[in-house]
């Protein structure tokens, strides 16, 4: 992942809520552009303590060292699967 692409995500009008895959595994959603601080390399995001007011973190959790550890961004919009599959 990129700085640029990452940007992106978070700027979109209107936001659209996403979750970032990880490397090892862990996913973290972003339910709100204000949860979610970039820097050259780093990621951190911000966990709400009630996720019906996600504006404002309770605490914030270091996610990336480097952005190579994002390995790709899925919105959270679920998409409803078709009965038949």
């Amino acid at each position: 992942m990129d700085y640029p692409t990452l940007r992106e995500w978070i700027d979109a009008e209107p936001f659209e809520p996403f979750q970032l895959m990880m490397t090892d595994g862990r996913a973290f959603e972003i339910t709100h552009p204000n949860l979610i601080w970039l820097a050259q390399n780093n990621v951190f995001v911000g966990l709400p303590d009630n996720p019906e007011e996600p504006v404002g973190p309770a605490r914030a959790r270091h996610c990336a060292l480097a952005m190579i550890h994002i390995v790709r961004i899925e919105p959270l919009t679920a998409v409803p699967t078709p009965p038949w599959l």
